[in-house]
């Protein structure tokens, strides 16, 4: 503790000495910290080169992307369509349907992360399974056989296609107008993102982590700002380090606890043999076998 609490040629408890000592603890700490970090962030690389087979190693950010898919909800709901209607309104695209076409997009990534093709197919299902009507059937994307989330199919399935009748299905002016969005959301680089079923925005993530640690509804110096956002760097292989470290000191000490209860029943047994002999020099022999 001598080093790191020197406070120059000031008296030890002087605000200045206090300070000075702040500073150097700091200071070690984002060493430290900015060590580790490092490590962290080349074993996260290599990791991901390993899982990925490439060496590039993606980076998203919060800047606004002219690619950025565009949202139903923006789309002016008292625009007349090419079949005279408004977007909006009774048996159109209401805020349910919409909720229903998001939950679609969700299910259809988490069922098909591991292939940017199937994603992107999964989706267009979605558009032309809403666009069918039973003057224009159109399920060539939607997955086939009994298990399929798509009635249509399954009637195929079952034999029953023919008395098969379209329910919830979208005006064929209303799918062409939100058809844009569906070109937005099967964009490559966006679906690219979404492989392995990971976030899309990893700022997000990491940003939540150094704002847990350093609020932003107070103030910090860029020193402990850095050792915040070291700390969230380190992350899973910090917390992997003391788990390990932890693991070993557990082992240890049930170790030194065995020895040490090897010994109390030696220093017991010790203790023992030498009443006994005490008594016995004492009172002579009290048994012994064959003597009665």
């Amino acid at each position: 503790m001598a080093g790191l609490c020197e406070g120059g040629n000031e008296p030890p408890g002087s605000l200045k000495a206090k300070k000075t000592t702040y500073n150097m603890i700091n200071q070690r700490i984002l060493d430290a910290t900015s060590a580790v970090a490092n490590e962290s962030i080349s074993m996260a690389a290599e990791e991901e080169a390993r899982l990925t087979n490439s060496r590039d190693v993606s980076v998203s950010c919060d800047e606004e992307d002219e690619n950025k898919p565009q949202e139903i909800e923006g789309l002016n709901e008292r625009e007349k369509l090419s079949d005279g209607k408004t977007l909006g309104g009774r048996n159109r695209l209401t805020d349910a349907v919409i909720n229903t076409l998001t939950v679609y997009y969700g299910n259809a990534i988490r069922a098909n992360c591991g292939s940017v093709d199937n994603m992107r197919t999964a989706i267009w299902a979605i558009w032309y399974h809403k666009m069918s009507s039973d003057h224009n059937p159109v399920h060539n994307f939607c997955p086939k056989g009994l298990e399929s989330w798509c009635p249509y199919q399954r009637a195929v399935e079952e034999k029953t296609v023919d008395s098969y009748k379209h329910k919830n299905n979208l005006a064929p002016a209303i799918m062409e107008a939100i058809k844009p969005v569906f070109k937005n959301l099967v964009s490559t680089d966006l679906l690219k993102r979404c492989v392995g079923g990971f976030t899309q925005n990893n700022n997000e993530s990491l940003n939540s982590k150094i704002w847990k640690i350093c609020p932003k509804v107070g103030f910090a110096g860029h020193k402990i700002v850095k050792v915040a956002v070291n700390d969230a760097v380190i992350g899973k292989y910090c917390l992997q380090a003391l788990e390990e470290q932890d693991t070993t000191r557990i082992q240890s000490a049930n170790k030194r606890a065995l020895q040490a209860t090897k010994e109390a029943k030696k220093c017991r047994k010790r203790l023992r043999l030498e009443i006994e002999a005490k008594v016995s020099d004492k009172e002579g022999v009290v048994y012994a076998a064959g003597e009665f």
